[in-house]
């Protein structure tokens, strides 16, 4: 409505003025053109992204449930709660699955103070990160309470990517979590949740 205005608006002054101007249409061109360059669409520079090939063994996966990816990213138009690799959304249409954590344009405290409340989340939250709220000094889950936790949030797989996790990371995934590793790259490792094979596997 504000352009069709000014294009209605722009047509009266033109009319007005047109009879002062000693070369009316040499003048209307000019305008024509820089009205024209504003709306010009010029090539922007692009960067190419890859999904790596190990989200393909994700999606062939009979288990059901959600994907972690860890370190977990998380925030908002205000910024980064912790460090997000924007890839994973990428990586989200080739798997499919729903993810833990991501970006929204508006944070809802609710779901920040839910993450907080999860003593797995909050945990992997502090371990991947994060900048405010969760200095949780709670010790981390063991491995029955991180099992419980898992098939609670319905999380049935976690991809580590270990090139940008931090060392008490690694080790809690690693070494903790009950998980069965399923499929590896040089930068990542792809566990199941043990609860969310099927027992006939």
């Amino acid at each position: 409505m504000v352009y069709l205005a000014m294009a209605v608006l722009s047509a009266v002054a033109i009319a007005h003025w047109r009879g002062r101007w000693r070369h009316p249409t040499f003048v209307i061109a000019v305008i024509a053109i820089l009205v024209s360059a504003d709306y010009l669409a010029a090539p922007f520079p692009l960067t190419a992204m890859e999904c790596p090939d190990i989200y393909q063994a994700l999606r062939d996966r009979p288990e059901q449930g959600s994907l972690a990816e860890l370190p977990l990213g998380l925030g908002d138009g205000f910024g980064p709660v912790t460090p997000v690799d924007e890839r994973f959304f990428l990586c989200q249409t080739i798997h499919e699955r729903p993810l833990v954590g991501g970006v929204t344009s508006r944070l809802p405290p609710n779901v920040v103070g839910y993450y907080n409340a999860d003593p797995l989340i909050a945990g992997w939250l502090r371990l991947s990160g994060m900048r405010t709220g969760a200095g949780d000094a709670r010790p981390l889950p063991d491995r029955e309470l991180a099992g419980e936790r898992l098939r609670a949030n319905g999380i049935a797989f976690v991809m580590l990517n270990r090139s940008t996790a931090s060392p008490e990371l690694r080790t809690y995934v690693e070494r903790v979590l009950p998980l069965a590793m399923i499929a590896q790259d040089d930068d990542r490792a792809l566990y199941v949740a043990s609860e969310a094979i099927p027992r006939d596997r």
